[in-house]
């Protein structure tokens, strides 16, 4: 029992110092996204929400501030806000397709998958290159029943990914369930 508490006073510690370490960058709006990561592993998770909610405050441009939020609404069940916090992202940032991606992917929790489709599209034009995207949209079209309109948009964007062999994959397995 000693050293259980000897160990929990360590990592109390630590724990603390971190948190000093982030408020001497108070302005920064990486200190309060770095503040609610910890306090969400902790499940502190009022002191996460707050804390992503200064760092919306700081700067409402700043990405991982949305991505991070929603997903802690996600894990508290809480899809609704998830999805107004990512629809405000949204129309500040409307070339972003990371917010796109998380949209869909809160409207796919909800069993939206339809009204999910335009934003997963819309974030595989916007990065044409990274494959999860173009992903993530095929799985859309196919779970939609539409995995022959999913292995054409996949064919014709494999030769612009760097990582084919996802792509393929991913024909594959949807020719495989179809």
């Amino acid at each position: 029992m000693g050293s259980e508490m000897c160990i929990r006073d360590r990592v109390d510690t630590v724990v603390d110092e971190y948190i000093a370490t982030q408020m001497v960058n108070a302005e920064r709006v990486e200190s309060h996204v770095n503040l609610g990561n910890i306090y969400r592993d902790l499940q502190r998770l009022g002191k996460a929400e707050d804390a992503y909610l200064t760092a919306l405050r700081i700067n409402p441009d700043f990405i991982p501030v949305y991505v991070n939020l929603s997903d802690l609404y996600r894990l508290q069940n809480r899809e609704t806000e998830a999805q107004k916090l990512l629809l405000e992202g949204i129309a500040r940032l409307p070339m972003e397709p990371t917010l796109k991606q998380m949209l869909g992917l809160s409207l796919i929790r909800q069993e939206r998958v339809a009204q999910a489709q335009p934003y997963f599209r819309d974030a595989a034009k916007l990065s044409s290159t990274e494959a999860r995207y173009a992903i993530t949209y095929a799985l859309a079209l196919e779970a939609t029943d539409q995995p022959l309109a999913a292995i054409i948009y996949l064919e014709s964007v494999r030769d612009k990914d760097n990582d084919a062999n996802e792509i393929n994959t991913a024909i594959a397995t949807i020719l495989q369930r179809s």
